[in-house]
C-alpha cells in the first residue's frame, strides 16, 4: 500500500504544485494590495477608523471549490470501464485502493490551501499598521480544516455513488441540499416549532463552515464580545456536530459501500438507492408539495400550474437518468411515487395553513 501511494502521490506531483502556485499567489497578492483600514471624514470634520474585512473569505472559497474538484479528481477512475477494470485488476483490496485515492485527494485540498493561508497571514503580518488581531488566524486555520475534511467525506461519498462524471457532480450538487429539503417539511409543518431555523440550516454541508468563517472575521477584526453575542454568528455545539456527523456518515458509507462496487457499472445507468431513484422523488415531493400547499388557497390555476412544471422536470430529469425516453417500468414507479408523495404534502399543508380546513 506505501508503494502505491507513492506512486499516486508521483502522478498527483504536478497537479499539487500548479494548484499550490495559484492559490498561493493569488492569496498572497490579494492579501497585498487590498487595503486593511480606511480613514474616514464626517460631516463635523471627525475622523474616524474603519476596518476592512481580510481576505481570508477568498481562501475558504477556494479550500471549498476544491472540496468539490478533488474528489471528482480523485474517485474519476472508477467513471471509465477501462481505468476501472485497470484499477480493479491491481492486487490491493478495494478498501485499500480506496483509501489511497481519498489521501491523495486530502492533499491536494489542503496542501495548496495551508501554503496560500500562511502565505496570506505572513503578508499581513509584515504590512505596517496592520489593525488585525493576528493570533486569531490560528485557530481560524485549524477549523477551517476541520470542516474541510468533513465536507471531502461527504462529497466524496456523493459522487461515488454515480457511474458516470454526470452522475458523480450531480450527485454532489443535489446531496448539498437533501437533507435540508426532507427536513422543510416537518419544519413547514411545525411553524418553526420542532426545531429552529439555525438546526434546518445547519443540514446543510457549508453552513458550519461558513458561521465559523464568519465568527473568526469579526474576531480578528478586533470586534467585542458582546458584539459577537449579539451577532448571531455565535458558535454552538451544532456548528461542529452536524459537519462531523455529515462527513462522518460520507467517509464510513464510502468504505462500507465500495465492497460492492462492481467495474461493469461503471457507465452504465445508476441503479443506486443513494442515486436517482431515491433523489428525483424526494426533490419532486418537497418541492411540489409544498409550493401547490401554499399556492391553493389563493388560486387553483397558479398551483396547477406549478405541479404541472414540476412533474415536466422530474420527468425530464429520468429521462436524463434513464438515458432513453421510453425509460420503463422504474422510471415511472419514481415518477409516480414523487408526484404521490407531492400530492399528500400538499394535501396537509393545506389542511394546516388553511383555516377553514381545520376541522376536517
Amino acid at each position: 500500500m506505501k508503494k502505491y501511494f507513492l506512486y499516486e502521490l508521483k502522478k498527483a506531483r504536478w497537479e499539487l504544485i500548479i494548484i499550490s502556485v495559484l492559490f498561493t499567489l493569488l492569496c498572497a497578492t490579494v492579501a497585498a494590495v487590498s487595503p486593511m483600514q480606511t480613514v474616514y471624514t464626517n460631516w463635523e470634520g471627525v475622523e474616524f477608523v474603519i476596518i476592512q474585512t481580510p481576505v481570508l473569505p477568498l481562501a475558504v472559497g477556494l479550500l471549498a471549490l476544491m472540496c468539490y474538484a478533488a474528489p471528482a479528481g480523485a474517485y474519476a477512475f472508477k467513471m471509465n470501464k477501462r481505468s476501472v477494470d485497470c484499477y480493479y485488476a491491481l492486487p490491493i483490496k478495494k478498501e485499500k485502493l480506496y483509501l489511497v485515492k481519498t489521501l491523495i485527494g486530502l492533499l491536494l485540498v489542503f496542501i495548496p490551501f495551508t501554503l496560500a493561508y500562511w502565505t496570506m497571514v505572513l503578508v499581513y503580518a509584515i504590512r505596517p499598521n496592520n489593525p488585525y488581531e493576528m493570533v486569531w488566524f490560528v485557530p481560524a486555520y485549524f477549523g477551517l480544516i476541520f470542516f474541510g475534511v468533513c465536507l471531502y467525506g461527504y462529497n466524496a461519498f456523493a459522487f461515488t455513488r454515480g457511474n458516470s462524471m454526470q452522475d458523480g457532480i450531480t450527485f454532489m450538487v443535489a446531496y448539498s441540499a437533501v437533507l435540508i429539503c426532507v427536513a422543510l417539511v416537518p419544519f413547514i409543518w411545525s411553524k418553526g416549532e420542532l426545531f429552529s431555523w439555525q438546526v434546518l440550516l445547519g443540514l446543510w454541508p457549508g453552513y458550519g463552515g461558513i458561521m465559523f468563517t464568519s465568527n473568526m472575521l469579526v474576531r480578528i477584526m478586533g470586534e467585542s464580545a458582546e458584539y459577537i453575542a449579539t451577532s448571531g454568528i455565535k458558535l454552538d455545539a451544532l456548528t461542529f456536530i452536524m459537519p462531523f456527523v455529515q462527513g462522518a456518515a460520507g467517509y464510513s458509507l464510502l468504505f462500507v459501500l465500495v465492497r460492492k462496487d462492481k467495474a461493469e457499472d461503471s457507465q452504465q445507468v445508476c441503479e443506486s438507492w443513494f442515486g436517482y431513484k431515491v433523489l428525483i422523488p424526494i426533490f419532486t415531493a418537497v418541492s411540489a408539495g409544498l409550493l401547490v400547499g401554499a399556492l391553493i388557497e389563493t388560486t387553483w390555476t397558479v398551483a396547477l400550474v406549478v405541479f404541472v412544471m414540476i412533474a415536466v422536470a422530474a420527468f425530464v430529469s429520468i429521462i436524463v437518468w434513464r438515458r432513453k425516453f421510453n425509460f420503463g417500468k422504474t422510471g415511472w414507479i419514481v415518477l409516480g411515487v414523487g408526484l404521490g408523495a407531492a400530492i399528500v404534502i400538499a394535501f396537509i399543508t393545506t389542511l394546516i395553513f388553511n383555516p377553514y380546513l381545520h376541522g376536517w
